[in-house]
């Protein structure tokens, strides 16, 4: 996109966001029964938005990351308030779960009894899990920036994920399994809400297209050491001949795997496939394991807008915090921004009725580095775009490299493995 383009891009987007916002700020007061806004002599008010994060833990590489990404956010949501006369000033509340179930539940508890009535996160689907049956039962709003299990896209809850649902991220990796000519395949992957279900997801459209999965292996998370699992998966590639095998993991779990995995001439011998898990995660670029994705010909997906140059500008801008986006920053930006587009459309209100329903109005108008903020039926991101990435030593460095994208059912891989 030429750069004149993309700067009339950029101001239409926050044209069309700022006229809705204003409207929908107008009328925010009267819904959220707050009286008739004024701008003169109104004292400031603070409104907390909860965080909770794995800032320790098996996923804390890619979450530690996601903090400034929180504080980007809340300053530029506090200009624009400031710009516009609004007497709202946003804070987060933010709290570390240490990527468990129990730890999410715990702090989606602590903050909702501080008087929060819209949380950011948790990470994982498995947490999302644990918090929901509180989120219904007390109208708490969950924002999820990167939980996609197809299994918790559910109409008519208070929970939303500025990531799409994992089902058509599945389809577009079985597609592409196809055009490089894959016709089976062994899964192998932790024992996850997430990971669960996008294997089961693959394996239906991959079959469905006629390639078949001819093993599903699964390990358990919270080990020292996986050399056992990555040598049962080395095992039944020996046995089964399989031309690729499709892998997700996180962050720790996968450095251990895929440096075992280097080690095994049965796993270099076959494709890889993956997902967004570990994306971002340091601990996987190592030399050894760099090494092994580019013998393997690893081809990663996941969901991220192809063309977008608000992601670029994002990506600028963070640095100014001292991070740089690693899995969902993106997500986790837009989750804090429509959260508080959210609350200045219904005036600041605390009823979660009312903040459910300026939360699906202010994501029809938003449009952030992760695209366009709009909710489906059961409160996911609708997006359909993804790219394609690897593993590589660029400029003397190791680093994650987008190589291709897929929009729809159109397969493009732009550099060579």
């Amino acid at each position: 996109m030429p750069p004149i383009a993309g700067k009339r891009l950029l101001a239409l987007i926050f044209a069309t966001l700022v006229i809705g916002l204003i409207i929908g700020y107008s009328t925010g007061y009267y819904v959220g029964g707050l009286g008739t806004p004024q701008t003169g002599g109104v004292s400031e008010r603070t409104y907390t938005l909860g965080v909770t994060f794995a800032l320790s833990g098996a996923v804390s590489s890619v979450c530690v990351q996601w903090e400034p990404v929180v504080r980007m956010a809340i300053d530029d949501l506090n200009n624009l308030a400031k710009s516009m006369g609004l007497n709202i000033v946003f804070k987060p509340h933010i709290l570390d779960d240490g990527g468990t179930a129990d730890g999410a539940l715990k702090n989606v508890q602590t903050l909702y009894a501080t008087g929060v009535r819209i949380v950011i996160g948790p990470a994982l689907s498995s947490q999302v899990k644990a918090v929901k049956a509180f989120s219904d039962s007390n109208k708490l709003i969950i924002i999820a920036p990167c939980s996609n299990s197809p299994a918790l896209a559910i109409r008519g809850d208070y929970i939303f994920r500025t990531q799409p649902s994992a089902l058509g991220e599945s389809k577009a990796l079985a597609a592409l399994a196809v055009q490089e000519g894959l016709k089976s395949v062994v899964s192998f992957h932790l024992n996850d809400e997430f990971c669960n279900v996008f294997a089961q997801s693959f394996k239906k459209f991959f079959e469905e297209s006629g390639g078949t999965v001819l093993y599903d292996l699964v390990y358990q998370s919270g080990q020292a050491d996986y050399g056992s699992d990555v040598a049962s998966l080395a095992s039944w590639v020996a046995k089964l001949n399989p031309d690729a095998v499709f892998y997700c993991g996180y962050a720790t779990d996968g450095a251990n795997v895929l440096t075992h995995a280097a080690d095994e001439p049965t796993l270099r011998g076959v494709r890889w496939l993956t997902v967004e898990g570990f994306y971002g995660a340091s601990e996987v670029l190592t030399h050894k394991v760099v090494d092994f994705a580019r013998a393997v010909k690893m081809i990663g997906i996941r969901p991220v807008p192809i063309t977008n140059p608000l992601y670029d500008e994002f990506v600028e801008k963070l640095k100014k915090y001292g991070a740089a986006p690693t899995l969902c920053s993106e997500n986790v930006y837009d989750a804090v921004m429509i959260a508080g587009l959210a609350v200045l459309r219904a005036g600041g209100s605390s009823d979660p009725d009312v903040l459910r329903r300026a939360l699906i109005e202010a994501a029809k108008t938003y449009y952030g580095p992760g695209g366009w903020g709009l909710f489906d039926e059961n409160g996911d991101r609708l997006q359909a775009s993804f790219r394609l990435w690897t593993m590589a030593f660029v400029n003397g460095t190791y680093q994650y490299v987008d190589i291709g994208h897929i929009t729809d059912s159109n397969i493009v891989i732009e550099k060579k493995l």
